[in-house]
């Protein structure tokens, strides 16, 4: 028999619903990136699959795939499926599980209807394709003794060499007037003083820089690395309807392909359905293609997220 639970996978990753003519309809629901501060645990966005016994209709969706997948005639490819479904009911009414392979399982309820349960760690959205489940620790930061930052203080390299530079230059200026006291001198004060504070600028100059080569640090360029931004790109959704029920945004989103807009249909956290007409990288973009839409649509506007 044909894997029809195969091209039901491979359509739902880029549908958000995939209609099983007769039984019901897979539809995407879209769930943010969520923190459990009781696991210490953080998963990305993702896209999970719900099933809809209301659906019935056929949209055409799965059979034409099939069709084009196999290289089976329509009308072959909706026999077959017929088969498929019938052991789904058969399977259930019985009280088994009919399982679909990295989807998920049917099943009868209590009262004879058809449930379905998704397979655990499922996520159906490519964008957070390869993110894993996160597990991370929180750090407490500890109060540092007294004693410790004074020791620590002590012990600071730049401190301890500022302290090493103030002793030099009280020695060389002990030295500088015993000299003057002492030995008979054959150049003006000033200009003695003025060598002794350029060797002791080239001394210092030397350091620094021979400090700035072992640092790995180029002269003239800042020490500070640069910091690179991991936030998400924002994207605009031109949106030319939103609707409570499913089928609606469905029947839009066929419209708007016959009128050869590349639509989505967005879902929100109180339950509708946002139908757009594109989505754009660029504000600007989004706007620009926005008058367009509303030669179709004039009620669309632009949603940023």
């Amino acid at each position: 028999m044909l894997d029809f639970g195969k091209h039901i996978k491979e359509l739902l990753l880029l549908n958000d619903c995939v209609i099983l003519p007769g039984l019901g309809g897979f539809v995407a629901n879209y769930r943010p990136a969520e923190f459990d501060r009781v696991r210490n645990t953080a998963s990305p966005p993702s896209k999970h699959i719900l099933f809809n016994r209301q659906l019935v209709h056929n949209d055409g969706l799965l059979f034409a795939h099939v069709s084009k997948a196999e290289g089976y005639g329509y009308m072959d490819v909706e026999n077959m499926a017929r088969n498929y479904l019938e052991g789904i009911q058969k399977d259930t009414r019985k009280g088994m599980k009919f399982n679909i392979g990295g989807l998920g399982y049917f099943y009868a309820d209590s009262e004879g209807q058809i449930q379905f349960t998704e397979e655990a760690g499922n996520n159906f959205l490519l964008e957070s394709y390869g993110l894993p489940l996160l597990q991370y620790r929180e750090f407490e930061k500890k109060t540092i003794p007294e004693s410790y930052r004074s020791v620590g203080a002590e012990i600071n390299p730049a401190v301890r060499q500022a302290r090493i530079r103030r002793w030099s230059y009280g020695v060389a200026a002990a030295c500088l007037l015993t000299a003057m006291i002492i030995v008979p001198i054959d150049i003006p004060l000033t200009d003695k003083f003025q060598k002794e504070q350029a060797l002791q600028t080239e001394a210092e100059t030397s350091q620094a820089a021979v400090t700035v080569s072992q640092a790995g640090i180029v002269p003239g360029l800042s020490a500070t690395p640069a910091i690179k931004s991991f936030l998400p790109d924002p994207e605009y959704h031109i949106v030319v309807g939103s609707f409570k029920d499913f089928g609606n945004a469905r029947l839009l989103r066929s419209d708007l392909v016959d009128k050869g807009f590349q639509p989505r249909i967005l879902c929100t956290e109180k339950g509708f359905y946002r139908v757009t007409a594109g989505t754009y990288t660029g504000e600007d973009e989004a706007i620009a293609r926005l008058k367009s839409v509303y030669e179709h649509y004039d009620e669309a506007w632009v949603l940023s997220n």
